[in-house]
């Protein structure tokens, strides 16, 4: 395996967290929250997820370990299956989303209405987000060189644009629609991509310092994910959207926006598209890019489902994927390798009673909830052992 520089395991990574995703959270939350409690909520938000994030990079980084392989080291060999069902598929359903999420806004531009360009259009960019993903890491971290600096530059640009073009105060326009409680808000920033921290090792893998790779896998969702969701609140405020997209049609400038909006959503699926093929390669035993061509045309086909009912498979990736992070991280700790077993039921158990508890225990943060009783059980086993 081929190391990667920190610099370009920086670039994957923060094109990874430059989801549009995200950037409907900050729309929401900038109508319910007022500015304070909004930055507080991103800040500890953030640092939750790059806590996370960063754990999990540093230990890929060590090991030179992707999430299939710590899972094997976690689960057993057939016990891996669980961890990588629950990632496979939702991150699967992931690029799905991603998929639809630049074919409607794109075909509400150049045919509002016409079904049928829509459908042409999620095709076009499915498969061609397939074709790119199949290519590999070179693949992606390319793509990741490229959105990065055009999404940062051309978002802060759109921003400075459109508050002098309008003269919103911006700072002042905060939480004035709707009411949310700072918890929620809380929540809905852990949760925008909590999910996605999972997979981290899959790419931090080619890092080549440990310490390094934690440090910039947790600036990237502390980062990354926290300025997608500053660009979302703006895109609000300044033109009632939910996208830096919305700002640059909204001022005529569609071709830009397209491109934006594109390089954002392939950027963060192709990652996902890459991951899911290494999670159903560990199960079906089918080479890494057949797998990734049958999963990206499934994805596809399914896109525009998965799209209209995307808040709701949100919160299902939020609720089922943490558990299986907590397990890799506390295996890691307490130095096990259960490779050579067929399955570890302990840790088995431990996920699937912490995505319980993550779907019905509901005081507080459910997904802190689901983290806090997974870890628990998983370092109870070891503490009894010793």
């Amino acid at each position: 395996m081929k190391k990667k520089s920190n610099f370009d395991i920086l670039m994957i990574m923060f094109g990874f967290t430059f989801f549009s995703g995200s950037m409907l959270i900050g729309q929401t939350l900038s109508n319910g929250l007022n500015l304070i409690d909004f930055i507080l909520c991103i800040f500890i938000g953030g640092i939750i997820l790059g806590i996370f994030g960063g754990t999990l990079g540093f230990i890929s980084s060590k090991t030179n370990d992707d999430m299939k392989s710590l899972s094997i080291k976690s689960f057993g060999i057939k016990g891996s299956y669980l961890p990588s069902i629950l990632v496979g598929v939702t991150q699967v359903g992931w690029y799905g989303v991603g998929v639809s999420m630049f074919a409607v806004p794109v075909a509400n531009i150049l045919a509002p209405d016409n079904i049928f360009i829509l459908y042409l259009l999620i095709v076009i960019f499915g498969v061609f987000m397939t074709i790119s993903t199949c290519i590999g890491i070179k693949s992606i971290t390319k793509v990741s060189y490229i959105a990065v600096f055009t999404i940062l530059i051309f978002g802060i640009l759109s921003i400075i644009y459109a508050t002098n073009s309008k003269s919103i105060d911006i700072f002042n326009s905060f939480g004035l629609k709707e009411n949310i409680s700072f918890i929620v808000g809380l929540e809905m920033v852990i949760g925008s991509y909590i999910s996605g921290s999972i997979t981290t090792p899959n790419f931090a893998k080619y890092g080549k310092n440990p310490l390094f790779i934690g440090i910039i896998c947790f600036m990237a969702f502390l980062l990354g994910n926290g300025l997608m969701i500053v660009f979302g609140a703006a895109s609000n405020i300044l033109v009632g959207g939910n996208d830096i997209f919305d700002i640059f049609t909204y001022f005529g400038f569609n071709i830009l926006g397209i491109i934006i909006l594109g390089l954002n959503i392939w950027s963060s699926c192709d990652n996902g598209l890459y991951s899911a093929g290494l999670e159903f390669e560990n199960i079906f035993k089918i080479e890494h890019k057949k797998i990734i061509l049958i999963l990206g045309l499934l994805s596809t086909l399914c896109s525009y489902y998965l799209y209209s009912n995307f808040i709701s498979f949100l919160s299902v990736m939020n609720y089922t994927l943490p558990p299986v992070g907590v397990v890799l991280i506390t295996n890691y700790l307490f130095k096990r390798d259960y490779s050579k077993n067929k399955i570890n039921l302990f840790n088995c158990f431990a996920v699937i009673v912490g995505i319980i508890t993550s779907f019905f225990v509901n005081y507080g943060i459910p997904v802190v909830n689901g983290i806090a009783i997974t870890f628990m059980i998983s370092t109870l086993k070891y503490i009894i052992k010793k």
